[in-house]
């Protein structure tokens, strides 16, 4: 995470210094924390007077808590992007009523808006405008935020040789 950090630093990129810093000064702390309780575990003593070790306690609990309520929320909106992708991918195919071979969606999450790029492999093109307001209205739904869906089809191959076959038909 050291080397993340200066890399972010290097190149300006303050997402990339902020959480690598972040995880720097987390696994830090956890190792030193742990390494305390251990050692008190095991019955290494301290010069501390009682009063001392209570705030010593203290002081790890808290330094748990700063660090835990940070990490809840990161966990929480990592697991929250991860069940919107898959939400993101299983509606859009579902607005092409089954003749999507494969949905590859690109999406980026904005703090007030989720933009989806998909590009769909069909057998048959759909209206554009309309397969995307649809998938809007049904991932704005879903995830309870604005989002703006674009996609971009591509009749598959499958399709265009069973259209050939039946025009040889007639």
């Amino acid at each position: 995470p050291l080397a993340v950090v200066g890399f972010g630093l290097a190149t300006f990129n303050g997402p990339v210094f902020w959480g690598a810093l972040f995880l720097f000064i987390t696994n830090l702390t956890t190792i030193a924390l742990t390494a305390t309780a251990m050692a008190r575990l095991y019955g290494f003593s301290t010069n501390l007077t009682e009063r001392g070790s209570k705030y010593q306690n203290i002081g790890m609990v808290t330094a748990f808590v700063v660090l835990a309520v940070p990490l809840f929320l990161s966990l929480q909106t990592i697991a929250w992007e991860a069940q919107a992708q898959r939400v993101i991918r299983d509606r859009v195919s579902d607005v092409f009523d089954g003749r999507a071979e494969n949905v590859d969606p690109q999406i980026e999450f904005q703090s007030d808006l989720v933009n989806v790029s998909a590009t769909v492999y069909t057998n048959e093109l759909f209206d554009r405008a309309e397969v995307e307001a649809e998938a809007a209205r049904v991932l704005e739904r879903e995830l309870g935020r604005p989002v703006e869906v674009t996609i971009l089809q591509i009749e598959s191959a499958d399709a265009r040789e069973a259209q050939l076959a039946q025009l040889g038909d007639y």
